[in-house]
């Protein structure tokens, strides 16, 4: 029978020069050339590395390094537009006036980098045109410029934060002075790890089916998160390709690992010091998520993780701040909760403002849902309907809620009755439980947890519409079951506030 390790699907069976970013090249099975002969030696029969690998540059490091460098350049740019102002501003200039007051620009500073990260600054998963950043830059400057004048007369008032030492011309030029010198330093930035990550490839040893998985998902990302792949030939070919610099690790198929001369090939080169990982290793590292129509019953016995189902005092945390927050924003809130059933009570008639629906919870229990009602009165009287992108269902102030996400406010009384928790997978309605159930291999597991208002499935994907969304967002709510953290938590919130911020909702 002939082994299927190393086919190449249809789609991906060309050869190219060089490495670009995010493509997938075939480079099996051609002859290795002299520079590679000296590898067979009688103390050396095997082409495997001599040395330990560096993995300095390995791609999955990259996002971390480049995100750090852009912020620690812009707190630079921050202070050198400062003390560029300030010597402009005022002479001869002062450094002991400087780091006497350094503290007090931390209320700037924080505002100028939070602005950023809410306008993706921070982002290394995304496309961008350089000439583009500036001009970004730009916008988000004003925004920092207005968001810091407010704290300035707010919290201080300009006559009792340093007198002129910070204001209105003073802060004026700061923003736009970072805007300057943060726009050539990301350009530059950009410039240089795209070129890095370009040299930088994984080589990737699977049969037909996983290579056809792995280079779908692979053209669905942008940016950092587009890996540079290049498919192996036969098992032979391994130790020839793994023994160049060029790349950063192997990804190896779970097939493959059945097979015991690949098992032997595999272990040799990792002890060389290769880095290799598996297609689920890949999915969660680089995508975040979980390949549910990947894994088989073992993954879940000897996968670590799901500390949120076996850990009381992890619960207890979660639980308690769960209360915290949810009243913190109940009360916070109370005066936009007040507005919305206003406006729904005036324009909707004798229709509820609060809909009210069955979903499944923790453990397959249902619930009663609390909703502002963003739909038409009876738009489900022939029966449950998915929600779609444009829900004609949806009338014009309800599809506001939906995009701000304020529909989902009366949710914060579910959290406080113990039914559903401030971050979780969203809780599914039974009419579609059955269908999903059957067609998408452990769905039944989300239930495990509480459902949430907010989760990582729904800042990472769009709203889902049909099975196939229902399957990718099943992958994002099982990483987050295995992940989670008090981290992971605090991200989701950010993302959420982005998107509550910005009308990202569906």
């Amino acid at each position: 029978m002939e082994r299927e390790y190393g086919k190449v699907p249809p789609k991906v069976q060309t050869e190219q020069k060089g490495h670009f970013m995010g493509h997938t090249h075939y480079v099996g099975d051609k002859s290795h050339g002299p520079s590679e002969s000296h590898f067979f030696t009688k103390t050396n029969p095997t082409p495997f590395p001599t040395s330990p690998r560096s993995h300095f540059l390995d791609p999955s490091r990259l996002r971390y390094l480049e995100i750090f460098l852009l912020f620690v350049l812009d707190i630079i740019s921050i202070a050198l537009a400062f003390i560029a102002i300030r010597a402009v501003r005022f002479s001869p200039f002062d450094w002991s006036f400087q780091i006497e007051h350094t503290l007090h620009i931390l209320c700037p500073i924080s505002t100028i980098l939070f602005v950023n990260y809410i306008f993706d600054f921070y982002r290394t998963d995304m496309a961008r045109s350089l000439w583009r950043i500036p001009a970004k830059m730009i916008f988000t400057s004003t925004i920092s410029f207005v968001v810091i004048s407010f704290q300035i007369y707010l919290f201080f008032g300009l006559e009792n934060f340093m007198g002129d030492y910070f204001g209105r011309g003073i802060l004026l030029g700061v923003v736009f002075g970072f805007s300057f010198f943060a726009s050539i330093h990301r350009m530059i930035l950009h410039k240089v790890f795209e070129k890095v990550r370009e040299k930088r490839s994984y080589l990737v040893f699977a049969n037909e089916r996983e290579l056809n998985v792995i280079t779908q998902e692979n053209e669905r990302h942008l940016g950092v998160n587009r890996l540079n792949l290049c498919i192996a030939g036969d098992l032979p070919d391994l130790p020839f390709r793994m023994n160049s610099n060029k790349y950063a690790g192997l990804l190896v198929g779970m097939d493959v690992l059945q097979d015991p001369n690949s098992v032997k090939t595999l272990m040799s080169l990792r002890l060389h010091g290769v880095k290799i990982f598996t297609l689920h290793d890949l999915f969660e590292k680089f995508w975040f998520k979980i390949p549910i129509s990947n894994i088989k019953d073992q993954w879940f016995v000897v996968e670590s993780g799901f500390s949120l189902l076996h850990n009381p005092v992890g619960q207890k945390i979660k639980r308690v701040l769960d209360l915290i927050f949810s009243t913190g924003l109940l009360l916070f809130s109370f005066p936009l909760i007040v507005l919305i059933s206003l406006i729904l009570k005036l324009t909707g008639g004798n229709a509820p403002v609060i809909y009210r629906q069955i979903r499944m919870g923790e453990r397959g229990k249902n619930f009663v849902l609390y909703k502002f009602r963003s739909m038409f009165p009876n738009a489900e009287s022939e029966g449950a309907v998915w929600a779609s992108k444009d829900d004609p269902r949806a009338t014009k102030f309800g599809k506001l809620l939906r995009k701000t996400r304020l529909d989902e406010l009366p949710q914060l009384w579910n959290v406080l009755k113990g039914e559903m928790s401030f971050i979780g997978p969203r809780p599914e309605r039974p009419e579609f439980y059955s269908e999903l159930g059957e067609n998408i291999p452990y769905y039944n597991l989300r239930h495990l947890v509480r459902p949430g208002i907010t989760g990582w499935a729904q800042v990472c994907y769009p709203y889902g519409a049909c099975i196939e969304d229902a399957l990718e967002k099943l992958q994002y709510d099982f990483f987050y079951i295995k992940n989670y953290s008090l981290i992971l938590d605090v991200k989701i919130i950010i993302k959420t506030m982005k998107i509550v911020l910005f009308g990202r909702g569906r």
